[in-house]
Order: structure tokens, then sequence, then C-alpha cells
């Protein structure tokens, strides 16, 4: 099975794949960043925003680097070190599009300066007898557990070219799941926590506060991706995150222990480290979920099509 996969997509062009239907589960993922793209445009100019060219340009040239790569190394004799290189690179462009797509909608939406409901959030972490200041306080107290934790909150880069890695080496597509995950988990979370916003506890370290204010002061004036961050605090997308990382590698005994450990030791730390209320954390939870169920539930829809057309080639 897995020797036929890689040789059958290794020596497929990108119109055969297209005819045959194997990028037929990607459809409705890039008519959606399609579709926020255009509104992302429409929206820039409306309000007249700068795009910064160099940082942009980086982004394009190292999605067309990935993209490259990927092509490259479907070239030629197919093998299975080719086969799962190209099975990283292109998710990894994949993602790289959703990025460029998707962070310019989170500062548009949080320009709109809807109320803050951190007074909410803070409520609910009460009932749940749940204490920010606590646990951060323990956690800041010890310094070794404070670098650990730290080093666990920045692993979303790194994770990511795990996750892909371990996708690339089996004998199922599973790296087109967690790009499909990824995106949703990420327009959600952009477009609900830019409904919903919240400023969050005072991380150690972090320039959201500022960043945050800028915007909504209506001071932001220059698209620049070199500098942009996340500005959403409810729902938690590190949570999802970690949630779609360990259900991606679940049927890999040894990654699914060790992308597990990572990942508790990045949910421990999202509300010291991200600024974090608890209940941003069930939020993200569920946006995970809520992913996992519809990603699934769509690709089924498209299965039937995707088999038939694949195995009368």
């Amino acid at each position: 099975m897995t020797e036929i996969l890689f040789f059958r997509i290794g020596r497929t062009s990108a119109w055969q794949a297209l005819t045959a239907g194997l990028l037929g589960k990607f459809s409705g993922l890039w008519v959606a960043i399609a579709i926020v793209g255009s509104i992302d445009l429409a929206w820039i100019r409306h309000n007249s925003i700068q795009i910064a060219a160099w940082p942009l340009t980086r982004f394009i040239l190292t999605v067309a680097l990935f993209s490259g790569a990927a092509w490259l190394v479907r070239r030629g004799q197919p093998n299975f070190v080719k086969a799962a290189a190209a099975r990283v690179f292109a998710p990894s462009a994949q993602i790289l599009v959703i990025m460029v797509v998707i962070a310019p909608l989170s500062y548009l939406i949080e320009s709109l300066s809807m109320p803050l409901i951190d007074g909410t959030l803070r409520a609910i972490d009460a009932s749940l007898g749940f204490n920010w200041q606590s646990l951060t306080s323990f956690i800041l107290d010890h310094t070794a557990i404070s670098l650990v934790l730290a080093v666990a909150y920045s692993s979303i880069f790194w994770q990511t070219v795990i996750v892909l890695t371990v996708c690339s080496v089996g004998p199922h597509p599973r790296e087109s799941e967690f790009v499909q995950y990824y995106a949703l988990s990420a327009i959600i979370c952009v477009v609900v926590g830019g409904m919903l916003p919240a400023l969050g506890e005072p991380a150690p370290l972090s320039t959201f506060p500022m960043e945050f204010a800028r915007v909504r002061s209506g001071h932001w004036e220059i698209l620049d991706y070199g500098v942009m961050q996340g500005l959403v605090a409810f729902p938690s997308f590190h949570t999802a995150f970690a949630i779609i990382c360990v259900y991606t590698v679940r049927h890999s005994l040894p990654a699914l222990f060790g992308v597990g450990a990572l990942n508790l030791l990045m949910l421990i730390s999202i509300p010291t480290f991200g600024g974090h209320y608890l209940t941003d954390m069930i939020g993200g939870a569920v946006v995970a979920v809520a992913s996992i169920l519809s990603v699934h539930k769509l690709n089924k829809l498209v299965e039937p099509t995707w088999r038939v057309a694949y195995q009368s080639r």
C-alpha cells in the first residue's frame, strides 16, 4: 500500500492529480482561503493600509521555495525519500499561504474595537476555581520549570515540522488533514477572537498588550509581516494547535508519545506565557474538536468521488 501510494504520486503530473481527484479534498479549503484573502484585500484598500513590501516578498519567496522543492523531488525516478520530502515541502508551503492570508484578517477584525470580554472570562475562571496568579507565580519561581515551559510554548514551528515529517513516512496522506485542521482552527480563532476580544493576563516579556492597544486605537497603518503577532486571546489557538497535533499523529505510537508529551507541556505553559485564561483554553479545545469533526465530515462527502476517480486511472 505504501509503495503504491508513493509511486503513483511520484509519477502523477499536476494536471493528472487534479483530474484524478487527488486535490479534491483541498478544494473547499482553498475556496475558503481565497474568500478570506479577497476580504483582506478589500478591507486593506478601504482602510488605506500600506503593505511593507520586503516582509511580504520574503513570505512569497519562501512559499515558492517550498513549492519548487516539492515539485523538484517528484521529478525523475520516484523513491521513498523523495516522496516523503515532497509530502513535507508541499504542506509547508500551504501553511505559509494560510498564514499570509489569515494574519491580516486578525488585525483587521481587531481594528473594529469590539467590547472586551475579560470580565466574563475572569468570572468563568473564578467559578472553575482557577487562579492565574498562583499558577504563574509558581512557574516563574522555579527557573527550570519556567525555561522548559517557555520553550514548549514557542514550539509551534518545530512541532509543525515534526508532525509533517511523521505524516510523510506513513502510508496515508494525513498531512493534508493536518493542513485542513490548522486552517479551519486558525480561521475560527481569528473570527471569534476578533468579535469577542480579550486582553488577557500580563504574560512575562509579552508585547501583546502594546500591539493589541495599537491596533484597537486605530494607529495600525502598515501591514508588516515581519512584526505581526497573534492578537487572539479567546479562543486559544495554541490549545487548538496542541490538540490537532496529537490527533494527527495518533496512529504512530512513538510519535504520539513524543508529540503528546511536548503538547502537554505546551498546554501547561499557555496561561503563563500566553497570558491566557483557562476559559480561553477551553474555547481552543472546542475549536479543535469542531475543526476535526468538520474536516472529517467534509472529506467523507468527497471521498467516494476521490476514490472512484483515483482507481479509474
